[in-house]
């Protein structure tokens, strides 16, 4: 028999690494227990197979998700849980990994042990994966802020909603990062987060999906004098790409300086920086 993982899948977020974790505990518990004998047991012909797959060389199909769950001992509440952490690892497209995040979030909210730690788990997520978030943060940290939700909401270009510019500053002193002084102001606080790898990625590409659909509306709606938008096309190599894109993490650092020795900031500006391929890069022939 293998080992039990009861609950414990609700801990997780990469099928991968939970498969590992098992077979790990299950054969410290038993120095018989093997690759071998962990396929047959779900009904694999392949002896490797589960091997390739905690290593990223292979992916889960449904069928193989229903096998596994047997040979794992899985509840009906924590094979629903294994389906979709599969499906949210596996999936490449953004809104099928969110929507597959959303309903692990649920299912961890409802049968997770540590629900404080869920929930600040969510709410990490929604602070990377809003534009709005750092925005409001940006403008408590210039204004003599004091919950005027209305002014604060119509102070953002493009405008959110009052309820959603309360609901950002709660998300803020939720998370450490802003609180009230003793004269009634919100204040920002410095403070770094952190969140499980992922988690941050899809958080990271949701928010810039957002900065690249504000980039392409202040095109007409934002005048000349108060953007600045240009572009190169380049022939280069991966050995100069890899230089100019050191180049340009250099850059954010002294433009971050720039901002922070600010002491008459009075508008929130976002910075894209966009570079990508527009052709394919040949593959080297074999033997060459």
């Amino acid at each position: 028999m293998g080992t039990r993982t009861t609950g414990r899948i609700f801990d997780h977020l990469d099928y991968r690494v939970y498969l590992t974790e098992h077979y790990d505990k299950s054969k410290a518990a038993n120095p018989h227990f093997s690759f071998r004998s962990f396929s047959n047991k779900a009904g694999f012909k392949t002896k490797d197979f589960l091997y390739r797959v905690m290593h990223g060389e292979k992916n889960l199909s449904q069928a193989s998700v229903f096998k596994l769950s047997g040979a794992l001992g899985l509840k009906r509440e924590e094979i629903e849980y294994f389906e979709n952490l599969v499906k949210f690892n596996q999936s490449r497209n953004v809104k099928e990994k969110d929507f597959y995040y959303q309903r692990l979030s649920a299912l961890r909210g409802e049968y997770a042990v540590d629900g404080s730690a869920v929930r600040l788990e969510a709410q990490q997520y929604e602070y990377y994966s809003k534009w709005w978030h750092t925005a409001v943060r940006s403008v408590i940290d210039m204004y003599e802020f004091r919950g005027d939700w209305k002014w604060l909401a119509k102070k953002l270009d493009p405008p959110i909603t009052a309820q959603q510019a309360e609901h950002s500053v709660e998300l803020l002193e939720s998370l450490g990062l802003a609180g009230k002084d003793s004269g009634g102001r919100y204040k920002i606080k410095d403070k770094s987060l952190t969140t499980g790898t992922p988690i941050l990625p899809l958080a990271i590409t949701k928010f810039h999906q957002g900065t690249l659909e504000l980039a392409a509306r202040c095109l007409d709606e934002v005048p000349k004098e108060e953007r600045d938008l240009s572009c190169l096309t380049l022939g280069i190599s991966r050995k100069t790409l890899d230089r100019i894109k050191q180049k340009l993490k250099r850059f954010r650092g002294e433009l971050l300086k720039l901002a922070e020795a600010d002491e008459e900031a009075d508008t929130v500006y976002h910075l894209n920086l966009h570079m990508f391929p527009l052709t394919k890069r040949e593959k080297p022939e074999a033997g060459a």
